[in-house]
């Protein structure tokens, strides 16, 4: 084998671990053609690569393993690096890109601030032309490492959970322009949504792995306070906007003269204290913290991962089709999905999502993720 790239440079990699990402025969007499921006992106264990962190901005950069490791391929071997977990419920492995030992690397990646909030900035060279190695690369090696662990299965539709940001949304595109010569291939946006209201208890599950019938019927009362609090998570969405559109209002009438619009404002500001009220009356008699709003005063959606793995086996119906998409819902029966969240901590967003699409009849499912996090670096706020 023959590589040709720009600039005449050693390049330490293993020809057999080349052969295997780009899916050609060894045998064969073939040259092929790359850049050395993508032999860069592929010859991974000479040096361990990492995201840095300083003075408000942040990069990535080799011979670092502080943050995460994003080895490709295992020491000394041809195999990849890729962290293989089994979801328990549904049965269905996951593929996780990387070992994440910083929540900085999510915040990062998903709302590019820092662990405070403070926004960071991506490094650039001195002509203001971004490195190589930058999170750019970095996302777009990931792809290229996700394209490979796919390998030559049949992909109909490319999906991913609800989220916070828009991160999911744009390691799906690229990942769905790793596929340029196949239209049939579709991204269906959040095909499944929570659905706290439909939780029903598996008595009978609930009972085989274990649990007592009074740990049953204290997971049957948890259940219903879900339910009713969702009637209040809708209240307070509806308190989120109000407050949107007055941040809004302020915003566009900071610097201008002329009458402000005191009475729209002041018209809002009463529907949030009756909105408030309406809680108050709906939360009367309950004791113990709020579940329904975060430290910010925004609604807080319910969350899966603070479930004890025994009491969610015991739970069914956690998502549902997306009403969106539920006239199209007999498409994806029978067909292959790929499922891309930022993150595997606890497994049980990705295992529930692969236990609703098993039952809408999809065949073969495989879900990525950047990479597994342990739930013990979670700090309250996160």
């Amino acid at each position: 084998m023959i590589l040709y790239y720009n600039k005449p440079k050693t390049v330490l990699f293993n020809e057999t671990q080349l052969f295997d990402l780009i899916g050609k025969n060894k045998d064969e007499a073939k040259k092929v053609y790359l850049t050395e921006a993508q032999i860069k992106m592929l010859s991974e264990n000479e040096e361990n690569e990492d995201l840095w962190f300083h003075g408000g901005k942040v990069g990535y950069n080799p011979n670092r393993q502080k943050n995460m490791d994003d080895r490709i391929f295992k020491d000394n071997s041809k195999d990849l690096n890729v962290k293989k977990v089994l979801l328990p419920k549904s049965g269905i492995m996951s593929y996780n890109l990387y070992d994440i030992h910083s929540m900085r690397v999510n915040k990062t990646l998903k709302h590019g601030t820092d662990l405070d909030g403070n926004k960071v900035e991506i490094d650039t060279t001195e002509d203001g032309t971004q490195y190589s190695n930058t999170m750019d690369w970095f996302l777009q090696r990931s792809v290229i490492y996700m394209r490979h662990i796919i390998g030559n299965s049949d992909v109909d539709y490319i999906t991913y959970p609800q989220s916070s940001s828009d991160f999911n949304e744009k390691m799906a595109n690229k990942l769905l322009s790793m596929y340029p010569h196949s239209e049939g291939i579709k991204i269906i946006p959040q095909m499944l949504l929570k659905n706290v209201r439909g939780i029903e208890v598996n008595v009978s599950m609930a009972r085989s792995i274990g649990l007592s019938d009074e740990e049953i019927e204290t997971l049957q009362r948890r259940v219903a306070k879900w339910h009713s609090d969702e009637d209040v998570r809708d209240i307070r969405r509806k308190i989120d906007a109000l407050k949107d559109e007055i941040a809004n209002m302020l915003a566009k009438t900071e610097h201008r003269r002329g009458r402000k619009p005191t009475a729209q404002i002041a018209s809002k500001e009463e529907m949030i204290n009756s909105f408030q009220n309406d809680i108050k009356l709906m939360r009367k008699g309950r004791i113990g913290r709020d579940s329904t709003i975060d430290q910010d005063g925004r609604t807080k959606d319910w969350q899966i991962k603070t479930i004890d793995d025994r009491l969610r086996r015991s739970i069914d119906n956690i998502f549902t089709i997306n009403p969106k998409y539920a006239m199209m819902a007999h498409k994806f029966k029978e067909k292959s999905i790929v499922v891309f969240d930022d993150n595997l901590s606890s497994g049980a967003t990705m295992d529930e999502i692969c236990v609703a699409l098993l039952k809408l009849g999809v065949k073969k499912i495989i879900p990525i993720t950047l990479g597994v996090i342990p739930t013990t670096i979670y700090g309250n706020k996160h």
